[in-house]
């Protein structure tokens, strides 16, 4: 069909109105293509047929396959209701109307994802168009019954139609009938594109195109700033780092103001998030369909032949023998999740991912044992499941018989096509189940793709076969100690060379996330072990470790380019970035990304990156506490998946009322999955689910979950070798963090005995018994550096001297050290050390940042321990070619230097570096460009927080006197951008519309104020819905005559059935498909 102009009459206000929106929606979201909606007041009577707007004049539910002789109605070589459901919308008025960006959807807010009509699409007097589900992918549930809805782009409700479960007929489509008001009858053959009674047209029917929304990907770009541990290396972090994320992927990561070579930063934002950045954390053992359930607060039963040594259980095999066990966590799960009962899986899945995701968690194991596109493809990786355009990671939770042959994990292992066998295995602490392991050894079945799962009951000769072979464990210390009092021993997996991951099981006996399950690991490893696992180490069993494990190190785990952009920030409160990780805690969690979406943080951050796409969610302080609670922000929705309108709020309500039990609400919600009440009956109150009573819903957080620290300290098992009572006052105090940044440039150093620095870690000359050896072991495990630095300079700087010499053995932290030495020893002047170093090395000009061998020369003939009298002779060189030369490195790195606040030790020569600006009265700073993602803090006399952007531009903001002490408010905002802009928009949009009233005035009616009406049901087996104000609609009519063209395995899991029954949300925002060529 043509594309149509729009040339539509408005009113005053009507006008007003719309430019308002317009203005807003593209300011928000930066929408192209988004259609004039204007109402009129020329609505017909509600209840004429046909009416004067489009309408859905035919749907096809039940199409028959090729094997019943069904007809291919799109002619597309694939027969069946898979293909060839549709939906017909027809014009029975004399105008033309533009349909671009309209809504197509089945039932609101559930069902399939709604579609989006292509743009430049029209819809002529008497035209029909047909829209396949081939192109739509909106399945009409013929069990359930389901809803066709037709809306604007701004969501207002043009038309519906509505039919009951298991109504329709092979090959019968329900059609309007024109001589009864528009009532619903079923036709057959149904006919797709044209008129009843007429003949099938000789031309091609007329098919819509219909997107549906992808923003389950990311698609654009941005560059988060902030200290970047990047995992390849303990030294390998960026104290001030930015990282490009493109397309869900990282495409540079850099040292702020240092950009690779063909880094395109063009229109790029810079995020600065004021925090340290991580690999997304991966959990490698869960059971996620349980952990709606909180921890379960268990009496133990336990007879004398099944204590521990430890007040707990001897294996796997007997707790779930509790009288408790079922009701508290397995009929909790088949209640919520099968179909004939609560059927909310998708909720639940969500609810449970969400869970880890606010603890930084990124991918994880352990989900059904089949998936669903509403939560298998957004918000966590689901690690069995499709990945990466390969499946072959399988798992087996039930127990490992003696007979059990694992031909496929031996074929997979040989072909190397096995990226992972999850195996639970030993799990227990007694001999039957370190006996498990014999089973795996004498069946072949010990690979290198083997992952333990708990492995409790193994010792040296397992672990070494394990360690001789590359398989890994998986540690969850929580659950082992919460169900045998003992745990995995892990310093013995160490030592035979396991690759070791930190997982919490499960939330029945485990912590929320990985996150937190770090803090019984760090716990257990400083009281029992002594310290075997460095804070490194840690960090390394929750990201590098878990990736390598499982053949996923080219993709997650690490930060490096080409990597997916899975990544966790957070608060910056420890110079050791490790420690900083084991640390941290809810509120500290600025922001969780996965694939480059921003899916959970902070809400200034959530804005910058979201817009308003999220929603708002709380914190709870500790109980005992006298501090507010916290707000972060949430992002759930995802259009371009079913279900996917679910909002946060919609999921924990719903939720919540399931996990009431109350049968009430259960024979009203589901009772039609039964015969009758007494069948029902039979089941849920005299039955065997009889005692399933009301259980909480787990809170997504664990700052202030009373219940999780009450059930942990007072647990017989878990603390029989350890008290575990002060772990909430440990780190879920709720106390204020005093947070760091650290200036661009600012090099990075990590000694072997875990001291971190922030700097070079060199003195004023006065020397320090507490030196941050800033190189690597072989020169910091020199005796003479370690009985002499940094105190005795002569044979400190000695030694420094031969191993950074072109000929000596140092590499890049000499590089880096004699890079910062550079500026100390030209600019500063008082670190004695790097001064000696300096004047002592070969060629010092090679090290010389600037791009200019003469000014070099100067440089170090003008500048070395000059005075302040002098400074200005050392500073006037470098200004006079930096002025032509402003984006020599050298240049860019020294403007960093001295942008405020300047370092006191470079003060008199930034006072110097400067440049007479008659504009201004006075001499003024080198006008230099600064470079992306560096920032200026505020200070006493400068409240602007500024953030250099992508086109070396400063954004600045003055809020930043509104902090205390240096202390963040206790969201733990730090971006600005996006709330400055936001709010910017608002009081535009609140001006627009105090106009908008007033204009409203001098129009006879104001159609925006009108509610739709929709008709009641017409038909006792469908039901028809007109919008009977279809001014809306109206208003889109085009003139014709001024139309022209307008440029597994195995798991513990039943295989659930799914279905859609979902609460509802706010309407669909506007948003439009991309263009298309058809």
């Amino acid at each position: 069909m043509t594309p149509i102009p729009h040339p539509i009459p408005m009113t005053a206000a009507s006008r007003a109105l719309t430019l308002a929106t317009i203005f807003f929606l593209s300011s928000l979201a930066g929408l192209a293509g988004f259609a004039e909606i204007i109402p009129n007041t020329s609505a017909e009577e509600s209840g004429s047929w046909p009416p004067n707007h489009i309408v859905i004049s035919e749907i096809l539910v039940s199409a028959s396959g090729a094997d019943y002789n069904g007809t291919d109605w799109n002619e597309d070589g694939d027969i069946g209701s898979y293909s060839d459901q549709f939906i017909e919308i027809w014009n029975p008025t004399n105008q033309t109307f533009d349909v671009s960006d309209w809504w197509i959807d089945d039932i609101e807010d559930g069902g399939s994802a709604p579609c989006s009509v292509g743009w430049n699409t029209s819809l002529g007097p008497d035209e029909r168009l047909v829209f396949f589900r081939s192109d739509t992918d909106i399945e009409l549930d013929y069990w359930d019954g389901d809803t066709v809805n037709l809306k604007t782009p701004d969501g207002t409700l043009i038309d519906s139609i509505s039919y009951m479960g298991s109504d329709s007929w092979w090959d019968n489509s329900y059609i309007r009938n024109a001589s009864n008001n528009g009532a619903l009858y079923k036709l057959s053959p149904p006919t797709p594109g044209w008129e009843e009674g007429a003949q099938k047209p000789v031309t091609k029917i007329d098919f819509g195109r219909c997107y549906t929304p992808r923003d389950q990907y990311h698609n654009g770009a941005y560059v988060l700033t902030g200290r970047v541990v990047t995992m390849n290396d303990i030294n390998d972090v960026y104290n001030n780092g930015s990282i490009l994320i493109r397309d869900g992927e990282i495409e540079a990561v850099w040292a702020t103001g240092s950009p690779p070579l063909g880094v395109n930063l063009t229109d790029v934002p810079v995020h600065h998030t004021g925090g340290t950045i991580y690999p997304g954390l991966i959990d490698m053992h869960n059971h996620m369909h349980y952990n709606t359930a909180p921890l379960w607060e268990m009496e133990s039963h336990l007879s004398d032949n099944q204590r521990s040594d430890f007040d707990g259980y001897n294996n796997r095999y007997e707790w779930k023998n509790h009288p408790d066990y079922s009701n508290e966590v397995t009929r909790v799960k088949t209640a919520l999740h099968s179909g004939p009962y609560w059927n909310m899986e998708t909720q639940a899945m969500k609810y449970v991912e969400m869970k880890e995701v606010v603890g930084g968690t990124t991918a994880a194991q352990g989900g059904p044992s089949t998936g669903d596109e509403s939560f298998d493809s957004i918000l966590l990786r689901n690690i069995e499941y499709w990945n990466w355009g390969k499946d072959e990671i399988h798992t087996k939770v039930t127990e490992l018989e003696s007979d059990y042959i694992g031909n496929h994990i031996k074929t997979g292992n040989a072909s190397g096509e096995l990226d992972a066998w999850f195996l639970h295995l030993a799990e227990g602490v007694d001999e039957s189940s370190r006996a498990e392991f014999d089973i795996l050894t004498q069946n072949d079945l010990l690979v290198g793709e083997l992952i333990v799962i708990h492995g409790t009951g193994l010792g040296q000769p397992e672990f070494s076969a394990m360690g001789d072979v590359g398989a890994s464990l998986v540690w969850s210390p929580l659950s082992n100690l919460l169900l045998y009092g003992d745990t995995t021993d892990v310093a013995t997996a160490k030592a035979e060379g396991v690759n070791i991951a930190i997982s919490p099981d499960w939330s029945p006996s485990g912590a929320k996330s990985p996150l937190h399950e770090l803090k019984i690991a760090d716990y257990w490893d400083e009281q029992m072990l002594g310290d075997v696992f460095s804070n490194y180490e840690m960090v390394e069993m929750v990201t590098s470790n878990s990736a390598d494990a499982m053949k996923w190190d080219e993709h997650v785990g690490r930060i490096n380019p080409g990597m997916a952009a899975d990544l966790l920030v957070t608060t910056s409160f420890n110079e050791d970035p490790y420690r900083n990780l084991i640390d941290a805690v809810d509120p500290d969690v600025k922001l969780t990304i996965m694939g480059g979406l921003p899916l959970f943080g902070d809400t200034d951050l959530m804005t910058a990156l979201n817009g308003d796409d999220w929603e708002e969610v709380t914190i709870p302080a500790p109980s005992w506490s006298s501090r507010d609670d916290w707000t972060k922000g949430i992002d759930v929705t995802f259009l371009g998946v079913s279900e996917g309108a679910q909002s946060w709020e919609s999921i924990v309500d719903d939720l919540t009322m399931a996990m009431r039990f109350n049968r009430t609400e259960m024979w009203d919600y589901f009772g039609d999955s039964f015969d009758n009440y007494s069948d029902f009956s039979d089941m849920f109150i005299s039955g065997s689910y009889g005692s399933l009573d009301a259980v909480p819903l787990d809170p997504i957080f664990t700052m202030g979950d009373d219940r999780y620290f009450r059930v942990i300290s007072g647990s017989v098992s878990a603390n029989n070798q350890l008290s575990w009572s002060n772990l909430e006052t440990m780190w879920y105090n709720g106390q204020d963090r005093v947070e760091l940044d650290w200036p661009a440039g600012t090099p990075f150093y990590y000694s072997p005995n875990g001291g971190v620095s922030g700097g070079s870690g060199l003195g004023d000359g006065e020397g320090s018994a507490s030196w941050d050896c800033p190189f690597n072991t072989q020169l910091c495990e020199n005796s003479v550096v370690v009985e002499n630095c940094p105190t005795n300079v002569t044979d400190c700087g000695a030694e420094i001297v031969v191993y950074c010499n072109p000929n000596g053995d140092g590499s890049n932290d000499c590089v880096d050290y004699i890079a910062e030495c550079y500026y100390s020893w030209a600019f500063a002047g008082n670190d004695i050390l790097c001064n000696y170093v300096m004047q002592e090395i070969d060629d010092s000009k090679v090290i010389c940042p600037f791009g200019d061998d003469t000014l070099c020369g100067q440089i170090e003939q003008n500048c070395p321990n000059v005075g302040t009298a002098n400074m200005q002779t050392c500073a006037e060189p470098i200004t006079d070619y930096c002025t032509n030369a402003s984006a020599d490195s050298g240049c860019l790195e020294l403007t960093d230097i001295c942008d405020a606040p300047t370092p006191s030790e470079y003060q008199k020569f930034c006072a110097s570096f400067v440049q007479d600006d008659t504009t201004s009265g006075g001499d003024e700073r080198l006008p230099l460009p600064c470079n992306p993602g560096s920032t200026v803090l505020p200070d006493d006399e400068n409240c602007d927080q500024c953030v250099c952007q992508a086109d070396h531009t400063w954004l600045c903001d003055d809020g930043g006197c509104d902090q205390t002490n240096g202390v963040e408010d206790a969201d733990g905002k730090s971006s600005f951008s996006g709330t400055t802009i936001g709010l910017g928009l608002i009081i535009t949009l609140v001006l627009v519309l105090l106009g908008v009233s007033q204009l409203a005035n001098n129009d006879e009616e104001n159609p925006w104020e009108k509610d739709a009406v929709i008709l009641d049901d017409i038909s006792d087996s469908a039901d028809v819905s007109d919008v009977s104000d279809v001014s809306a609609f109206d208003s889109m009519a085009i003139d014709s005559e001024d139309s022209g063209s307008e440029d597994e395995e195995d798991t513990d899991a039943p295989d659930d059935e799914i279905d859609d029954n979902t609460p509802a949300v706010p309407a669909l925002p506007p948003m439009g498909p991309p263009p298309s060529d058809d």
